[in-house]
């Protein structure tokens, strides 16, 4: 595919031909990548979750232990990968 995906298929057969197993980066590389983005996680309270297994049972602990902590619920927005495509 080399043209913009235009629906919800395209963009989901274009997001599964990414190779999955590429070589990694190192942590002065992923710096220097978020200081040319002008650092986007430095004014804000993230957790990024990632990973190969895992994630789901991670963030269900994290929205818990916010959940708890906090004293509310449903407050904190937890993306999944259907929501992203609207971005």
């Amino acid at each position: 595919m080399n043209s913009k995906p235009v629906n919800y298929k395209e963009a989901v057969e274009y997001i599964e031909s990414i190779p999955k197993f590429t070589q990694k980066h190192t942590q002065e590389h992923t710096r220097e990548f978020l200081e040319r983005l002008g650092r986007p996680a430095f004014d804000r309270k993230v957790v990024h979750v990632a990973g190969t297994n895992g994630k789901g049972s991670v963030c269900a602990y994290i929205q818990a232990i916010l959940d708890f902590i906090s004293g509310m619920t449903d407050r904190f927005a937890i993306k999944v990968f259907n929501e992203l495509l609207n971005y």
